[in-house]
């Protein structure tokens, strides 16, 4: 979709905001706008400016929600027009050559994040590559609009036998979208993929946003090197990629539990997979397993998203708390205890005290022996640093 300067709005911002905008930060916020010139419809290409009318980019428009304009592409890069399409292709592009130069996809991997929104500089796009499957996360109002040029351009870098849309209800709720109900093209079952050498049956457009989670893929190394000879519970053990790691890294007992009849089906169909059979999974409550986990010394605890948002920040915290006190109350003296949160409202430095607290209330005391995120194909504009929103924290109980 190419753009001519003709049909270019202008978005001029307020004295004194820009900055922050020309360093990178993607989101362009209502309470930063001075003034628009031009009538530009959601999904529109417009060109964002300071106040003396130098230029800083461009990107999509969107008359409602509450991200009035998603800057793409910054002056600095030089594109010759106004292109979407040709943008798209650069993106994409970029995406794939820098997941090549992380060896993804591998022999061993071929499950990896293609576009992680913000940070491979696309905000309100994500797409995650399953083998030759690719399912694409649409969160903003511009990828429902722009759909056909997304794919395209996808269908170019990568030649896949399938590509999924999922519009994410939430985040385009949010962003002023509400007709994505007709625009799904559904499920899709029996997709095995390969990570780390291991083989997993998913269920793509079902399940917890995604048939599988790769953003885990450096900890599931962490979790594999650390198990031999221990006893494992891996308590929100979704479809298995943590437990399955510890099986093959030689632990003693291995016990999966998970509250979803279906992850827990999953999960021990990836068992057969691999023809892993010293594990155990069971349909349980992650707190029920946590009062009887006596006799663990490595706990799991990799709960879903807890604070979608910063209004169910405190009520997730307690929750966090009441979880992680409970297994280090569970876990012998030396024992591990590697926990996640995958809210982004928390960060670390929260996250962190939340350990801490815990272990108080546990009358124990803990010391954290390293932290981690993602891995490398989840990148974060150092401009928007709410794109990594996975905080992991591996502590020894004393």
């Amino acid at each position: 979709m190419f753009t001519s300067i003709a049909e270019i709005s202008l978005v001029q911002l307020k004295k004194g905001v820009s900055d922050p905008y020309r360093a990178g930060l993607p989101r362009i916020s209502a309470d930063a706008i001075q003034k628009i010139e031009g009538k530009p419809n959601t999904g529109d290409i417009v060109v964002v400016s300071d106040l003396s009318g130098k230029s800083i980019g461009w990107g999509p428009y969107n008359t409602d929600g509450n991200t009035p304009v998603r800057l793409l592409a910054m002056e600095t890069e030089k594109f010759d027009g106004f292109d979407l399409d040709h943008l798209l292709d650069v993106r994409i592009s970029e995406a794939a050559a820098l997941r090549q130069t992380m060896r993804l996809p591998s022999q061993s991997t071929n499950a990896y994040r293609l576009i992680n929104s913000e940070g491979d500089r696309l905000s309100g796009l994500t797409v995650d590559v399953y083998g030759n499957v690719v399912v694409v996360f649409s969160e903003a109002a511009w990828t429902e609009i722009h759909r056909e040029l997304i794919e395209a351009s996808i269908q170019k870098e990568l030649s896949p036998k399938t590509i999924m849309w999922r519009p994410m209800a939430g985040e385009l709720i949010q962003d002023g979208w509400e007709s994505f109900a007709h625009n799904q093209k559904g499920e899709l079952e029996g997709v095995i993929i390969k990570e780390l050498g291991l083989n997993y049956n998913v269920s793509l457009g079902s399940g917890q946003k995604t048939g599988y989670y790769c953003d885990h893929r450096e900890n599931r190394i962490m979790i594999r090197e650390l198990a031999r000879g221990r006893r494992v519970l891996d308590a929100f053990c979704y479809t298995g990629g943590f437990a399955l790691n510890a099986c093959v890294g030689g632990a003693q007992q291995i016990v999966g539990v998970d509250s979803s009849e279906a992850a827990i089906d999953l999960a021990r169909e990836n068992a057969r997979l691999n023809q892993l059979d010293n594990v155990t999974f069971n349909r349980m409550e992650a707190l029920t397993a946590l009062n009887d986990a006596h006799g663990f010394d490595l706990i799991i605890l990799d709960p879903p998203k807890l604070a979608p948002s910063d209004k169910e920040l405190e009520a997730a915290v307690s929750h966090y708390k009441h979880l992680n006190r409970e297994a280090i109350k569970a876990l012998p003296r030396d024992g591990l205890l590697f926990t996640a949160s995958c809210s982004a409202a928390l960060g670390m430095d929260r996250f962190t005290q939340i350990l801490s607290e815990a272990a108080d209330d546990a009358e124990r005391r803990i010391s954290i022996l390293k932290s981690s995120g993602t891995g490398p194909d989840y990148p974060t504009h150092p401009a928007y640093p709410e794109g990594n929103y996975l905080t992991c924290l591996l502590v020894c109980v004393l």
